[in-house]
């Protein structure tokens, strides 16, 4: 029985026939055949979509042990994570993934990837437009790429890396999940989190042009009073390394060495120091509508006990404790 629930911006599929999963997860994360495994449970899935701006999120709860068989299209790139006790054994460009929670998969442009399927999993299903990815690779290395962007399939997930794209993945899911669908074309929020994900995926996982974006030089003083110049003017905006790269009209790797030596910090945080400054700013000048939650996302911080922990490091109070002095002053 196949029941369809309206949603935010996306739906609820919840049906026992493998077809109309098919059918739905073809257009939103990655066409593929099947064929049950017949000593397996039957098969039954629950499916949630949520449409992002260059992300689309699919999560699905099934059981029924299946071969699958996929192939993404050319445009897009696809990031599987496990949401349970592990998903099944990933094999494409000679490579085998168990996606589990030590390791998740990433599935590149027209690669074909065999699938056994556990016969109980849950699976949360990244499919990231791949200009988006290009267009960040080209900021980074301020040049235009020709060969297609080729990634290393598994994803180790017991490092910092893994900590921190299984938290921006948990946040993009809980946002999407909560905007509209006609808010999220100007959602500071969801760009952000986009951001995050893609360049995770540029720094921390291996690909074809690992390689180059890991030389460097230096920077002129005039590209590093650029870059300086953009972040201060546009702090208030999703900002991403390749942004800053391209202001500056550097690689990205120049632009991190030059920064360690003159600024004894990445560009990052550089730019994340920027932006406390500027929310402490606000809170020790308070209107009557400032609160804590909409300076820190005003600002960029989406993770709100995070900004907590780092304003607190930063300034030697709690963001609320400034703005509580503040309004004492006031009155």
């Amino acid at each position: 029985m196949l029941e369809v629930h309206p949603h935010l911006h996306g739906l609820v599929l919840k049906t026992q026939d493998a077809d109309e999963a098919a059918q739905l997860l073809g257009n939103t994360a990655v066409p593929y055949r099947f064929q049950p495994i017949s000593s397996s449970p039957p098969f039954s899935t629950e499916i949630m979509v949520l449409k992002g701006r260059r992300v689309i999120l699919s999560t699905a709860t099934s059981t029924g042990e299946l071969w699958l068989r996929s192939e993404m299209p050319d445009d897009g790139f696809g990031l599987v994570l496990d949401l349970g006790k592990g998903i099944g054994t990933h094999t494409s460009l000679g490579q085998r993934v168990d996606v589990s929670p030590d390791f998740s998969f990433i599935q590149n442009p027209a690669a074909v990837v065999e699938v056994i399927s556990r016969d109980k999993y849950r699976v949360l299903f990244l499919r990231i437009a791949g200009n988006a990815l290009k267009s960040e690779l080209e900021a980074r290395l301020a040049r235009e790429v020709y060969s297609p962007l080729v990634f290393q399939s598994a994803f180790r997930m017991s490092t910092s890396a893994g900590d921190k794209l299984r938290g921006s993945c948990r946040s993009l899911r809980r946002v999407l999940s909560t905007t509209t669908k006609t808010e999220i074309t100007n959602s500071d929020a969801v760009s952000h989190l986009e951001s995050e994900i893609i360049s995770l995926l540029l720094e921390s996982q291996p690909h074809n042009y690992s390689r180059e974006l890991t030389r460097f030089g230096n920077a002129g003083k005039w590209q590093l009073r650029a870059a300086e110049e953009y972040m201060r003017s546009s702090a208030h905006l999703p900002l991403s390394l390749g942004d800053i790269c391209a202001a500056a009209g550097v690689n990205a790797r120049t632009l991190q060495h030059t920064f360690r030596c003159h600024r004894g910090c990445s560009p990052m945080t550089f730019l994340r120091r920027i932006r406390l400054q500027a929310a402490h700013d606000e809170l020790s000048r308070p209107m009557s509508e400032t609160t804590v939650a909409g300076q820190a996302a005003k600002w960029g911080f989406f993770h709100f006990g995070r900004f907590s922990r780092i304003y607190q490091s930063e300034f030697g109070e709690l963001p609320s404790q400034t703005l509580q002095r503040s309004r004492r002053k006031m009155q």
